[in-house]
């Protein structure tokens, strides 16, 4: 929480109350926005190294599915995210000005930042189980 919130900030600082007429920069915003939120995990990419060995025994046994490991991985990390994501996004959204008086907008940038996040955390799942 504290990483999404330090650079929330410092994106916020760094495009402070954008004006409607800067596209570019609000380009440039949404664009670094999303580069940090999908190279964010990243770190998840250790982790699957070591719950592979785990896996392939349970699905071996045939405890489970290679579907249920993946959907009970992202069910556990969702309350995680969603707090990061809202964490990152309240701070960065008002600081940068993009839309202060319309909340819908918000909450658009909000969702395609957590769905970004959570599409990231999967391909670096996959990455990391098609590797040896």
């Amino acid at each position: 929480i504290g990483r999404n919130a330090f650079i929330g900030a410092f994106y916020g600082t760094l495009w402070f109350q954008l004006g409607p007429s800067r596209l570019f920069e609000r380009f440039s915003l949404l664009f670094f926005c999303l580069v940090f939120i999908m190279l964010g995990n990243q770190q998840a990419i250790p982790g699957a190294f070591e719950d592979r060995l785990m896996f392939y025994r349970e699905k071996g046994a045939n405890v489970y599915s290679t579907f249920a490991h993946w959907f009970a991985w992202l069910v556990s990390s969702l309350p995680s995210t969603v707090i990061n994501t809202i964490v990152f996004s309240c701070i960065l959204y008002y600081m940068t000005g993009l839309n202060s008086s319309d909340i819908s907008k918000f909450v658009y940038f909000s969702i395609v930042l957590g769905l970004s996040n959570l599409v990231a955390f999967s391909f670096c799942q996959a990455f990391a189980s098609g590797s040896r």
